[in-house]
């Protein structure tokens, strides 16, 4: 449930769009328990389905981010705070979930994540700049942050690190 809900939550705490929208739409809370039964029931069985699990992360990672920074415009926010805010949204439940179990969260470690989060993030801001944000430009900006995440796991790419940092 933080997993799925977490970003949000933050987003909306932080754009004082209170309560968070997870609390006001009992679909969010439905879709977040859904999954929550459906790994802890079939747990042992995900493992062995680990591609299509990271597909479906990947997937919501883009729209999360995407979805973030349109909400995080529609409020009003600057450009830097709506891509920023939809990358929250993406990255925050995951992150909050890893800090709970005290594990290095992913978007300290060397994939790329919480990249393609912001880079969406960038396209809705552009677009919405332009007039030209709709449903076309959210699908070419989630397409991107999907594209990005999935050529990066399957090549193994990681974020640029500092000269002469170690692993955090």
């Amino acid at each position: 449930m933080v997993t799925a809900l977490g970003g949000g939550i933050l987003r909306d705490i932080l754009i004082d769009s209170l309560p968070p929208a997870t609390f006001s739409d009992w679909r969010y809370l439905l879709v977040a328990a859904v999954g929550s039964l459906v790994a802890f029931a079939f747990g042992s069985s995900l493992s062995r389905l680990s591609t299509p699990i990271l597909l479906l992360d990947a997937a919501g990672l883009s729209l999360f981010a995407v979805t973030g920074a349109s909400k995080a415009i529609d409020v009003g926010v600057g450009a830097a705070q709506a891509v920023i805010l939809g990358t929250l949204t993406g990255v925050g439940g995951g992150t909050v979930r890893d800090m709970l179990i005290a594990r290095v969260p992913v978007i300290l470690r060397h994939e790329l994540y919480a990249i393609p989060a912001m880079l969406a993030g960038v396209v809705v801001v552009v677009t919405e700049r332009m007039d030209l944000y709709g449903l076309p430009a959210a699908v070419a900006a989630a397409t991107l942050c999907f594209v990005l995440r999935v050529v990066a796991l399957r090549l193994r790419l990681n974020a640029p690190r500092p000269p002469g940092t170690g692993d955090p």
